[in-house]
């Protein structure tokens, strides 16, 4: 008895050994290479490309399973010599257990494939063309999205336990560019967890290169006897990290260098179907934001923090929006409904300021505009984003302040020539940069109670305005300030650094020495209430900029006004040799002047001042940077001139018996220099000759 036992224990042990032997050794006898032609064969017919294997190997212990080695599908002719897909190793696994009891547990894993897309020069891909075939003669069916597993044996007992992609790449290179744009993708790692019918079928799937991450997992399923494609339930996270915001956008725009930098994380929760309905909530930040480039920077260090709640219905024929926006510590609300997502988006979308924008607080984040000017005050914002079925979407902005502080920033004397080289330089970028047109139209509209500008009091400011194509066009503005109003229109374009600009303006009833103190530093060199029309060009907002590229004409009135750094009248006297006058200073009833404004010099053709029996006449010009070159002609009464009418001067009186002085104004305009003009007494004298022989000839 001990012996048979013995004997069947030999027995079965040597059996095991033999097992184990073969196991090891039948996947080296027994090898798939001879079949590698005809699946190559079937390969190259059906994908209409060059393709090889490498190895093709069985195994039998722990599981059954085969190996595929250095797979590769070669690109077309005219393309890349890179293939289109490589791939270091397959294997593919089955259970032994479960297969003898009628069960398919299977597992698989992708080591290292590449996937190489490509567009030629002329716009081909280098896709293989996939030829239709018919399905008539398949078990499982496939109408409306759906396919009935039971009628297929394949499918039965099928249990695919695990799924993997390690360690691939995806290569997409696109030479309709000049230069070609290639974005890559480093690392994907994909893993499949329980893919069965009964099941929920788990996923994570990682893209890794070298801007940052993104991945994304969670369930699926269960699938169910028949599988609606369409109404596949699931489940899931997407998590982006991106801490260098340039290095993704120049894979996105394939640009070399990018004017966007920060950093980007995303995490956003799903639920839903793969079709019907799906809803998501999570957040997205962008942690501080910089556009432009140094020199110019549009957006700078801001923090945008967005928290969104979407719910997509109807098979993607409707989607609900609903977020809230904080720009650094502003909060916005976002409300939007849009439909028709799968043709032609319809819909409607709403941004409002939860608590108003502290201008003060989020200024210095826009140092364009920072840079321009100091605002400070509340401004409460309201907007409408509305796509129509046909047309250009329209933005509609509506703003609205109860108060705001506005002081003008003067640029620092020590970079004041240093931005005209590149500005030169960057001028054909600027002209390309305004020559893109925007993908949407915009209207504003902006009203301010009462506020200040250059700590001069304003009061009732609105402005419409509207965007086209880009162009920023002012329908209207109008405010009462400087005691008085302002109206006017325009229009500028932003896509321009700096932005070049064209203002038409009424002003009636204006202080002068209020307005000019606000523009300028002539602050109590000019009084009077202004009147006149004014039409101004230029390029940039700052004062340093201004003086360089202003252009403009306008006609002026100033009434009941006084030049207070000028006694112009007693230096007039003085230079013909007079004791002068005792005023310190000009006075008049009326001013009125034309002018042209054009490379930094105010030009005058004809100016008048009148003041009682006081009449002065000038022309020339005057620079922005405070130099006047004038001549000019002044008719002074007795009372004023002295005891000039007996040093000779009598022979240029006036009908009225005022003398006729020609004078001239150079120099600083805040102490310019009063000479007579010789000029003028030569035409004088001719006229007085003129005028005396013509006298003679009619005797």
């Amino acid at each position: 008895m001990k012996k048979r036992v013995k004997l069947i224990g030999i027995i079965i042990l040597s059996s095991f050994l033999f097992l184990i032997a073969a196991a090891v050794v039948l996947p080296y006898l027994i090898s798939l290479d001879n079949y590698k032609g005809i699946a190559e064969e079937t390969l190259e017919k059906a994908l209409q490309r060059d393709c090889s294997i490498g190895k093709l190997r069985i195994t039998i212990l722990p599981t059954i399973g085969a190996k595929l080695e250095d797979f590769v599908i070669s690109n077309p002719p005219g393309f890349s010599e890179t293939p289109l897909i490589s791939l270091q190793t397959l294997k593919i696994k089955i259970k032994i257990i479960p297969l003898l009891f009628g069960k398919k547990v299977i597992s698989g894993t992708l080591y290292h494939p590449e996937i190489f897309i490509e567009k030629d020069p002329r716009g081909r891909s280098n896709i293989p063309y996939m030829e239709k075939t018919s399905t008539s003669d398949r078990k499982g069916t496939l109408k409306s999205g759906k396919v009935k597993t039971d009628e297929s044996k394949a499918l039965q007992g099928i249990s695919l336990t695990k799924a993997s992609i390690k360690e691939g790449k995806f290569i997409y290179l696109d030479r309709t560019m000049a230069p070609a744009r290639r974005t890559e993708i480093e690392r994907i790692d994909l893993d499949l967890k329980d893919l069965s019918l009964e099941k929920k079928i788990l996923y994570k799937l990682s893209l890794q290169w070298s801007p940052g991450a993104v991945t994304l997992e969670g369930w699926a399923g269960p699938l169910g006897k028949t599988i609606d494609i369409k109404n596949i339930p699931l489940e899931g996270q997407i998590r982006a990290d991106f801490p260098k915001l340039d290095g993704l956008m120049q894979q996105l725009t394939g640009e070399k260098e990018s004017t966007m930098q920060g950093a980007l994380k995303a995490d956003l929760d799903f639920k839903g179907n793969t079709s019907s309905a799906l809803t998501a909530q999570g957040e997205i930040l962008l942690k501080n934001l910089t556009v432009g480039e140094k020199e110019a920077r549009t957006i700078e260090d801001l923090d945008i923090v967005l928290r969104p709640e979407i719910d997509i219905s109807g098979g993607a024929e409707r989607l609900q929006l609903n977020a809230t926006l904080l720009l650094d510590k502003t909060p916005f609300k976002i409300n939007g409904l849009f439909r028709d997502l799968q043709r032609k988006p319809v819909g409607k979308l709403t941004l409002s300021s939860q608590e108003g924008v502290d201008l003060e607080e989020l200024g210095p984040k826009f140092p364009a505009l920072h840079q321009m000017a100091k605002l400070k005050g509340q401004l409460d914002l309201t907007g409408d984003l509305i796509v129509p079925a046909q047309g250009t979407p329209l933005f509609s902005l509506e703003a609205n302040s109860s108060r705001i502080d506005i002081t003008l920033a003067e640029q620092k004397k020590a970079t004041e020539k240093e931005p005209e080289p590149k500005a030169q330089k960057e001028e054909p970028a600027a002209k390309k940069q305004s020559a893109k047109k925007s993908s949407f139209d915009a209207e504003a509209k902006v009203t301010v109670k009462k506020g200040t500008f250059q700590g001069t009091d304003f009061q009732n400011f609105l402005l419409t305005a509207e965007m086209k194509g880009g162009e920023v066009r002012i329908t209207r503005f109008t405010c009462a300030a400087f005691e008085g109003t302002m109206e006017g229109n325009g229009t500028f374009n932003m896509g321009q650094e700096p932005s070049p600009f064209r203002m038409k303006t009424k002003v009636t009833g204006v202080d002068a020495n209020a307005l000019l103190s606000s523009f300028t530093s002539a602050k109590g060199m000019l009084k009077g209430k202004f009147n006149g029309d004014i039409t101004l060009g230029g390029a940039g907002f700052s004062l340093d900029t201004l003086k360089k590229n202003l252009t403009g004409t306008g006609t002026v009135q100033i009434m009941n006004g006084e030049l207070s750094w000028l006694n112009l009248i007693g230096r007039i006297v003085q230079a013909l040799g007079g004791k002068g006058w005792g005023k310190d200073k000009t006075t008049f009833e009326d001013l009125t002047s034309v002018f042209t404004i054009k490379n930094g010099r105010v030009s005058i053709p004809d100016l008048n001042i009148s003041q009682e029996d006081v009449y002065i006449k000038l022309f020339g010009d005057i620079g922005l940077d405070a130099t006047v070159k004038m001549d000019g002609e002044a008719h002074l009464p007795q009372s004023v001139t002295g005891d000039l009418s007996g040093k000779g001067w009598r022979f240029f009186a006036d009908d009225k018996g005022r003398l006729t002085i020609p004078f001239s104004l150079k120099g600083d305009i805040n102490d310019p220099k009063v000479g007579i003009s010789t000029r003028l007494i030569e035409q004088g004298v001719k006229g007085l000759l003129d005028e005396f022989l013509k006298k003679k000839t009619d005797k």
